[in-house]
Order: structure tokens, then C-alpha cells, then sequence
């Protein structure tokens, strides 16, 4: 245990971590990645988890991410160890991974698979980095078709964003996300589905200052779905979607999107 808190604590300053994987050709990140898969010890196998998190930086990410059976055994120990601390810490290390790893995709694809995946079982601390992961790479453009395309991908986001255990940051993230999403025209269509403009709705709703930035970016994910003219019927009969916005307009004073939101209210009664 001592030996693997050292090295896990050595790696806290980022300037050791590109000699530690690269150290007799990656010996330590092997015998991490041993560590969880064989060790007895959960709290071993927790550390090492957390170790080559910390190893994780703009310059080691692409050595990891590559490393021969380092990713299988991180997705292993995420969605099967036996210890829930061993499953989150694993999790936290695979959404660093996809953070630190260049934005565009291509090649992240398959981290951006995974994020989705660990989303559907994981506590609030874990989904609060996934929303993280996804946001990071939805934040640049020539992402955004090709993320919408991905099975499960606005089920994740708006299961975060609403879900009742979710962090205030967490939510943020993951509006922030469908949001950048939402601004790909071509994605529109897609995203007017139940799942979206029911937590957009409820999020938008909600009355705390806490929910403040999550709030704004629900709205503005409304009103880049209603841009679309083929999208305005079926959003004008959502439950609580025309109240939301009337409610917004009325209270949104020296607010410059106040005409946006008073425009897509008009637009969105002419077409019931």
C-alpha cells in the first residue's frame, strides 16, 4: 500500500509524470494496471486507479490511452470490481483520459462511447466528470455531428442534467453540452425528442440561484431547436415548453435575449 501511495503522490506534481510512463518503457503504468487487476487489496486497487489518473496530462494522455490493455483493464474495474470506491475511482480516471485527450474526436470516439456507457450506473461524483468529458468535446464544432450520432449520447446528457442526485455542476456541464449540440443545425431535428425538451423544460423551471447557468443554457438550447421551422409543432405541444418561455420573456428586463425568447414564443404558437 505504501509503496503505490508514494508513487500515486509523486505523481500529484505534474512534472514527474512524463518520466514515470515513460520509465523502462511504461514498467510503471503496467505494473498499475496489474495492480487493479490482480490485487487482492481494494484499497490497492484503488490507489493505483487514482495513481495513473494522476498520471494523466497533455503530454501522457496519447501514451496511455494507447498503452496495450491499460484501457480494458480500467473499463473492467469501472463497470465490474467488486468495491464501488475501486469502480468510481476507475471511472474518474478513464473521463480524465477523455478530457485531456485532444478535442477532436476521431480516435476519441471510442472514449466518448465509453463515457456514455459508465453514465447509465455511477454515483454523483462520477457522472459530474462525465458531463465533463462530454462537454469538453462538444465544445468544438466538427465534434457535434458526430457525437449526436452516438447511441445513448442525449439520453446521457439529459439523464445528468435533470437527475435528482446530479451535482450543480454536473447539470451545468451537461446543458452546456446539449446546448453546443444544439447549435449544429443539423442536429436540431434530432435533438426535439421527448427526452430533451422535458429536462430543458424542467431545468429551465427551476427557481434557485444555484441553477442559475444551467437555467440559461436550457433556454438557449430551446430556442436553437425552435430555430428550425419542422421543429416548432411538435415543441409547441410540449408540456410546460410555451409557459417557460412566456415566464422567461416577462422576467428577462434589459435581458438582450428577452427578443429571442418573445420571437420563438411567436413562432412557436403559429405553428400549433
Amino acid at each position: 500500500r505504501n509503496a503505490v501511495s508514494i508513487i500515486a503522490s509523486l505523481t500529484m506534481l505534474n512534472e514527474n509524470n512524463f518520466s514515470f510512463v515513460n520509465h523502462s518503457e511504461g514498467a510503471i503504468v503496467d505494473m498499475l494496471s496489474g495492480l487493479i487487476r490482480i490485487d487482492d487489496d481494494s484499497a490497492i486497487r484503488k490507489r493505483a486507479a487514482r495513481a495513473l489518473r494522476c498520471l494523466c496530462d497533455d503530454e501522457t494522455v496519447e501514451f496511455l490511452i494507447n498503452r496495450i490493455g491499460l484501457m480494458i483493464t480500467l473499463t473492467n474495474a469501472a463497470t465490474n470490481d467488486s468495491c464501488q470506491d475501486v469502480r468510481a475511482e476507475a471511472v474518474k480516471t478513464l473521463a480524465t483520459y477523455s478530457i485531456k485527450q485532444p478535442a477532436c474526436l476521431g480516435g476519441s470516439m471510442k472514449l466518448v462511447d465509453l463515457m456514455v456507457d459508465l453514465s447509465k450506473n455511477t454515483n454523483p461524483s462520477c457522472a459530474q466528470i462525465i458531463a465533463e468529458a462530454l462537454m469538453k468535446k462538444a465544445a468544438f464544432p466538427a465534434n457535434r455531428t458526430l457525437m449526436i450520432e452516438r447511441d445513448g449520447l442525449i439520453e446521457a446528457l439529459t439523464r445528468i442534467s435533470y437527475a435528482n442526485t446530479s451535482t450543480v455542476a454536473a447539470r451545468e456541464f451537461s446543458c452546456c453540452a446539449l446546448n453546443d449540440l444544439s447549435c449544429e443545425a443539423k442536429n436540431r431535428q434530432k435533438m426535439t425528442c421527448t427526452s430533451v425538451l422535458t429536462s430543458m423544460v424542467k431545468i429551465a423551471s427551476f427557481n434557485d440561484d444555484a441553477s442559475l447557468i444551467a437555467q440559461e443554457y436550457a433556454v438557449k438550447v430551446i430556442l436553437n431547436l425552435s430555430a428550425e421551422a419542422n421543429n416548432r409543432k411538435r415543441m409547441a405541444s410540449q408540456k410546460g415548453l410555451l409557459s417557460v418561455l412566456v415566464q422567461r420573456a416577462a422576467s428577462s428586463n434589459g435581458n438582450p435575449a428577452k427578443d429571442d425568447v418573445k420571437q420563438a414564443v411567436i413562432n412557436l404558437v403559429s405553428a400549433l
